[in-house]
């Protein structure tokens, strides 16, 4: 007589993450991070990820394709994040579909991008006292962190070939 035996595979291993716990985006990015994990049980297991936690988790989801996404794109300048310092902290749980879980808690840090142009905050028509040289002080401020140097040129003009700029200030040539 022959006895068969069948032994039924048991899901006793939880998923094990293998991307990585940090992840660095620059500001106006939505895609963060592919989230990848193993099973070792067999059969082999689809493995899904839901944002389950962490003092910033409002702010992501998780598309189709896995990827860690925020919601809405961050502004470096105006950071949302719990700590207001553009590292963003969630949680996500990788699960099999059998019960085995695991989580992992991300840290995303969010860079700068110069994207704001300087504006001039000196006058754009000024007088001037006959016999002369200096026209303006130019002045400008540029919107983007951290503070980005500002420098002056001339670009045009009918006039342009009789002004330079010295330092920071606008000057006739030849009073």
């Amino acid at each position: 007589q022959t006895i068969t035996v069948t032994v039924n595979p048991v899901n006793d291993n939880a998923p094990v993450f293998t991307s990585a716990a940090a992840a660095t985006v620059d500001e106006g990015q939505t895609i963060v991070h592919t989230l990848t994990a193993t099973d070792a049980d067999l059969p082999a297991q689809a493995v899904g990820f839901t944002v389950t936690g962490g003092a910033d988790q409002g702010r992501f989801s998780i598309d189709g394709s896995n990827q860690l996404i925020f919601n809405v794109a961050p502004d470096y300048e105006n950071p949302l994040d719990a700590g207001t310092n553009n590292v963003y902290e969630v949680e996500v749980t990788a699960g099999d579909g059998a019960g085995g879980t695991t989580t992992q808690t991300i840290s995303v840090t969010v860079n700068p991008v110069n994207d704001n142009d300087p504006v001039f905050t000196s006058g754009a028509t000024p007088t001037v006292v006959e016999n002369t040289t200096s026209v303006v002080t130019l002045g400008a401020s540029d919107d983007d962190l951290p503070a980005q140097a500002v420098s002056f040129t001339i670009t045009g003009g009918v006039d342009s070939g009789l002004f330079q700029i010295v330092g920071n200030e606008l000057q006739f040539i030849a009073a």
